[in-house]
């Protein structure tokens, strides 16, 4: 559980990869460069696919263990972290659809 905190900020970045992502997605009409593709596979990839949900059980079993959070995740990032994921599965099941 000592690597929670750099797990939990990892998937704040790419977190906000995901909305940077949805973004250029829905407001931008940029071609195939190099940038694009790095936020799309940080937001898409890491954050929605492999960081954040990991981090989301890790936080939660430690909350769970210890009834309040370990001291290296501050409440807003494990809120802010949540929060994201809910965005996250509403994009799947809108997509999806």
């Amino acid at each position: 559980m000592r690597y929670l905190g750099l797990i939990a900020k990892i998937a704040f970045v790419c977190n906000l990869f995901f909305l940077g992502c949805i973004l250029l997605q829905r407001f931008a009409s940029v071609g195939g460069s190099l940038m694009v593709s790095f936020v799309a596979i940080m937001g898409l990839v890491m954050g929605m696919g492999i960081v954040n949900p990991v981090a989301n059980i890790v936080t939660f079993v430690a909350w769970l263990q210890r009834s309040k959070l370990p001291d290296n995740v501050p409440v807003w990032l494990a809120i802010a972290n949540l929060f994201c994921l809910i965005i996250q599965f509403t994009y799947v099941l809108h997509t999806w659809s």
